[in-house]
Parts: C-alpha cells; sequence; structure tokens
C-alpha cells in the first residue's frame, strides 16, 4: 500500500494521519491498525460491478457509489479531522471528487499510475518509470505540481536500510529465486506459477511467497513438492526485503512492489494480473531492469520455464538486470515528496 508507506513517512515527519476507506478487507484494515494511524470506515456497500459514475475511464465503478456521494460521506470525517492536507488514493476517483473538496477549501495531494483520467489537485504524485508531464497534458489543472517519474518513488524503510548490501550482491549467477504475486493474491496466482514450472528443471532453489488471502494452502505445498527443483513455501508475514537481499532474481507482479525490487538492485521476471499494472511492466522492460512476460492468463508453461532457463545461462543478462534496476530508483523518493508538501 504506497498511500500506508507515505503515511508512515508523514508521521515520522510529525504529521498526524487519518485513514478514510470502504469495503477494505480484514487484513488490510489490520495492517492500517497495527501502523497506529487513525482508521475511520464509511459505509460499507454491496459489491457490484456496474459503471455507477458513467464516466469513461476503466475503474470508475469501484467507489461503489456516485463520486458525489462517496465525497460528501468522506466529508463528515474531514470536516471533524479538518486536516491541512487531504491524499485521495483511488482509481474510481477523478476531477469530479476533487472539485467538491476544492470548493470546501482542501489542499489536495493525489495519487495515480495510469494517467487515464481528469485531475484537479495541488500535487499530483504518479511514480511510474518513464512517466512524462505529457502523459498528463489536458488531464489535469495548470497549477498543479507534478510529481513524476521513479525519482519519487515511495520504498519503505525496510528496503532502504538493506539497499547498500544488496547492491553488493554479486549476481552474476542464478543460484535463488523468489516468487512473489503480491501481499494478498486472493486469485491464487501463486499456484498458478507453481503449476507452470513443472517442467523446470535446474541447479537452484526457489522461494514462494504466499499472500495474505492465498487459498489452497495444503495443494500448494503438495504441488511444490512436485517440482524439480529445491524449494520452499513461506507465508507473506515472512521479511520481503530480506527475501530480496538473498535473491538473484524475483518473479512477481508489476506493482509498488516491482519498484522495491528496483530499488535492491534484484533483477525481475513481471507478470501482470490487472490491467493498470501493463504500463510499468513495458517501462521497466523497455529500462532493461525487469523482463516482461504479460498476462498471467495467457503466459505458457514454455515461455516462464524458456526465460529462466536463458537468464540462468546468461550471467551477463542477469548482471545488466541487476545494475539497470539499481538505477531505477535511490530509495529517496519520500524525502522529495515530503519536501513539496511542506512547501505547499
Amino acid at each position: 500500500m504506497r498511500c500506508l508507506s507515505l503515511a508512515d513517512y508523514l508521521k515520522q515527519n510529525g504529521y498526524k494521519c487519518h485513514f478514510l476507506v470502504r469495503n477494505f478487507n480484514t487484513q488490510i484494515l489490520n495492517v492500517v491498525k497495527r501502523s497506529r494511524h487513525s482508521l475511520h470506515l464509511l459505509p460499507k456497500k454491496k459489491m457490484v460491478h456496474i459503471n455507477i459514475n458513467k464516466s469513461k475511464f476503466i475503474y470508475s465503478d469501484w467507489l461503489q457509489v456516485t463520486q458525489q456521494v462517496d465525497f460528501m460521506e468522506s466529508y463528515k470525517f474531514i470536516k471533524k479531522i479538518s486536516p491541512g492536507l487531504v491524499v485521495v488514493d483511488h482509481y474510481g476517483i477523478d476531477k469530479t471528487w476533487h472539485l467538491l473538496a476544492k470548493q470546501r477549501g482542501l489542499k489536495l495531494f493525489v495519487l495515480d499510475d495510469l494517467a487515464d483520467r481528469q485531475h484537479y489537485c495541488d500535487i499530483l504524485l504518479d511514480t511510474t518509470p518513464g512517466r512524462k508531464k505529457n502523459d498528463y497534458l489536458g488531464k489535469v489543472n495548470r497549477k498543479a505540481i507534478l510529481l513524476l517519474g521513479n525519482k519519487y518513488c515511495i520504498i519503505r524503510d525496510e528496503f532502504l536500510k538493506l539497499r547498500k548490501l544488496s547492491l553488493r550482491r554479486d549476481r552474476t549467477r542464478l543460484g535463488k529465486l523468489m516468487v512473489s504475486m503480491g501481499g494478498m493474491d486472493a486469485d491464487n496466482n501463486i499456484l498458478k506459477i507453481i503449476e507452470k514450472l513443472r517442467t523446470l528443471d535446474l541447479d537452484i532453489k526457489i522461494t514462494f511467497i504466499m499472500g495474505n488471502e492465498t487459498k489452497d494452502y495444503k495443494k500448494i505445498i503438495a504441488l511444490s513438492k512436485q517440482l524439480n527443483v529445491k524449494n520452499i513455501v513461506l507465508p507473506y508475514s515472512t521479511s520481503i526485503s530480506k527475501l530480496m537481499l538473498e535473491s538473484d532474481l524475483a518473479i512477481g507482479t508489476p506493482s509498488v512492489t516491482a519498484l522495491e525490487r528496483c530499488c535492491m538492485g534484484l533483477p525481475s521476471i513481471n507478470i501482470t494480473t490487472s490491467r493498470n499494472q501493463k504500463t510499468i511492466a513495458s517501462n521497466l522492460e523497455d529500462i532493461g531492469a525487469a523482463i516482461d512476460l504479460g498476462r498471467i492468463e495467457k503466459l505458457s508453461s514454455k515461455k516462464i520455464v524458456k526465460t529462466i532457463n536463458n537468464i540462468y545461462l546468461n550471467k551477463k543478462v542477469l548482471k545488466s538486470m541487476s545494475v539497470k534496476s539499481s538505477k531505477v530508483c535511490d530509495g529517496l523518493g519520500k524525502d522529495r515528496i515530503i519536501e513539496k508538501i511542506n512547501d505547499l
């Protein structure tokens, strides 16, 4: 959760942060509670899949209510809190919600990585590698401060602390591979990857990391034992940063975690599980920091096994990806963001 990482850092810098959420699962709510930020719950709505907002952008129905209703329900809490800044991180919110907030004198900080809809805010943050101002041309108010590209990546402290040590690791030979398909992985994508690796036969060790909502644990364990390579299955609660430090290559989704892998100089094979991951997957491959294998639904066992075999046989590829990924983000994006917020 990029907004949680940002909130943690804001708290370290003297800010008090409140989370306002609707329809979040218990696992995510517990993460927010453990972070000791204030948590406020909006009225829960029945999850439906219709375009309530009748807007052109893809995720406009994710609010489950109109933007006007969502804002007014949110504003009841916002008035009580009277914040100096409202951070908005939702694919189903656009200029419609923002203008209602600005009409009430609120300062807005918007997080996005799609550049697919209209915004009206004081600061807009999009950490997608390769993102340019032209991507938001005509989609944001002229006075908005744009913080674009990997320079502003929000990296958790646990990765920043291990960055230097990880960059010193000699990643010229593939010995350890880690596979993580996200912190939640409610669609059991980790199981799909294990199934696709049945024909892999290399002298390596694979660490599979389950998500908090991964199902069929027994099936995952049973299937992993049928593989031709040494492997271990771990819960997501395991320290991801330490596993990255110990790994030579990762298979995962091109989400925020992909940028954390870059911070650690860990080469990646990216597999997309949702439409909003396509741009970052493509851009990281263009940079040379990762290999994009496309959507998981279309990925064949032959393709993923061949890709791993090629990396195993070509030491230069692994080393080159490691060096290029380490240059994607230096882990100091939060400092640059805080500076802009303090200047508002």
